[in-house]
């Protein structure tokens, strides 16, 4: 199922920072692209790249009956380049997407959920590693039930704890995002306060 959703190539990803973004010193996505890293602590923790457990996680969903995502509220935390998130969107789940780093909703996650729901191609390529040019229009984010937040859980969690029962998620979703010890207790809290007491994580 992974296999059908798109995603924004990390080439083409990377051509545009280079393009468009000051290279100077103390640029995250200049210091990303030059160092070749899929993680500077505390500053970029990998979401521009797809990571496998992403794609195992897309796979899990879709052995799910379709009725389990249905109508559900959703977030993905960590979410980089989107891939479960997407594919409850497609399930008619509304989904809300989180990441650490802003500039990766900005390159990666929002091309990728337009690229896959109101911008899919008629006639997607039917083979992962064929690309194709797509013009996208941002303006199409409005009309989504979808919520970007781009911040450490530690500060989204002051954002969404005043959220009311109702309000908050059904299904966490998160895959490959912790990559320090000290993130644990941050993201379980976040998780603590968001998820519906029937919840699923």
């Amino acid at each position: 199922m992974a296999g059908s959703l798109l995603k924004r190539n990390i080439a083409d990803i990377k051509f545009e920072i280079a393009e468009t973004d000051d290279l100077e010193d103390g640029n995250l996505l200049a210091n990303v692209v030059v160092s070749q890293t899929d993680l500077i602590p505390g500053v970029y923790e990998g979401g521009m790249k797809t990571w496998e457990c992403a794609v195992d996680l897309v796979n899990y969903l879709a052995s799910l009956d379709p009725a389990e995502l249905h109508g559900k509220r959703v977030i993905e935390l960590g979410c980089g380049s989107s891939l479960p998130g997407i594919f409850c969107l497609t399930q008619d789940a509304m989904v809300d997407f989180q990441d650490y780093n802003e500039d990766v909703l900005r390159l990666v996650t929002i091309p990728n959920v337009l690229l896959n729901t109101t911008q899919r191609p008629s006639n997607p390529p039917t083979h992962t590693s064929v690309t194709f040019d797509a013009e996208l229009d941002f303006s199409a984010l409005s009309n989504m039930p979808s919520r970007f937040w781009a911040g450490d859980w530690g500060s989204m969690k002051e954002t969404l704890a005043p959220l009311a029962e109702d309000e908050k998620y059904d299904i966490v979703l998160t895959s490959e995002t912790i990559y320090a010890s000290e993130s644990h207790a941050r993201l379980l809290d976040l998780i603590q306060a968001i998820l519906k007491t029937d919840g699923v994580l």
